[in-house]
């Protein structure tokens, strides 16, 4: 596997753009360029360090550098979104994580105008945005009411 996580080399999978992983690579990229030195300072750079607090304070400080990067992120998300929007005219899209925790109202409101920027208008009018509530028991409760509807 290369290091953007593809088994093909050279290709950028979307989760690089967009996971809390992808973001927090980017992020240490910009510490070292001098553009988020709060997160230098709280993390030391390393990405370990960056989890979604501190890419989180980050960005409401108004780094340049993690500006940057949540943008560029949220863009690549909202495209991607888009297409799924495009081809199958969901009524309602529902993200997790912990970067959308953090923040969920300003996160949900940057990422709608990109999903809108590039979803034909008549499919994205109507589609509703959530924050997941189940946060990282979502598999386990899945999991519980997927064997409760099994027959016996």
């Amino acid at each position: 596997m290369g290091p953007s996580g593809s088994e093909k080399p050279g290709a950028v999978l979307l989760e690089d753009l967009t996971s809390r992983l992808g973001i927090a690579a980017a992020a240490s990229v910009e510490c070292y360029r001098g553009k988020a030195p709060g997160l230098e300072t709280k993390t030391g750079a390393a990405l370990k360090e960056m989890k979604s607090k501190a890419l989180t304070t980050s960005y409401k400080a108004g780094e340049p550098g993690t500006v940057a990067v949540f943008d560029n992120s949220l863009h690549f998300l909202g495209m991607g979104i888009a297409m799924v929007v495009n081809l199958l005219g969901p009524d309602h899209i529902t993200l997790g994580g912990g970067l959308v925790e953090e923040m969920p109202a300003l996160y949900l409101k940057k990422l709608r105008e990109h999903v809108a920027h590039y979803t034909m208008p008549e499919l994205f009018q109507g589609v509703k945005f959530s924050v997941a509530k189940l946060g990282g028991n979502a598999v386990a409760i899945g999991s519980v009411a997927w064997l409760r509807n099994q027959p016996s």
